[in-house]
């Protein structure tokens, strides 16, 4: 008989994205992508389009455009600061970096997300919904 190993839910997720993923995708965005998707699932129901957004936020976007710049020279923001930033809770900005709608890397056991990723962030919402400013929270 032969003996089996069990697997980890997030071992499960990071198989199965590994499989969907273009080549070019790192073994760290399918594990962070893969814990966001876990974390999304823990909290409840998770729809089709949670699911697709936070795989957008964490490896379908493109690696490295010609305007993007080096990783040396980008400035990450703690969920401290990015709550102060944009006057809202630490609760929203995980929030919002679990649903992949604010992009973020995991150091640890805490995030730090890019600062443009923050000011694309509150652009992209003024533009959508002018007046109204960021999620309050």
């Amino acid at each position: 008989m032969a003996s089996t190993s069990s697997v980890t839910a997030q071992q499960v997720a990071e198989r199965l994205l590994r499989r969907a993923a273009p080549p070019s995708v790192s073994a760290d965005d399918i594990a962070s992508t893969a814990a966001a998707l876990l974390d999304l699932a823990r909290a409840g129901d998770i729809t089709e389009e949670q699911i697709d957004r936070v795989i957008a936020g964490h490896i379908a976007r493109p690696r490295s455009s010609a305007g993007e710049r080096p990783l040396s020279e980008v400035n990450f923001l703690t969920v401290l600061e990015v709550a102060t930033l944009m006057q809202v809770s630490k609760m929203t900005v995980y929030r919002l970096v679990h649903s992949g709608e604010l992009p973020a890397i995991r150091v640890g056991r805490s995030f730090r997300v890019p600062e443009q990723a923050v000011y694309d962030y509150m652009r992209e919402l003024h533009d959508h919904h002018p007046g109204q400013g960021a999620p309050r929270g």
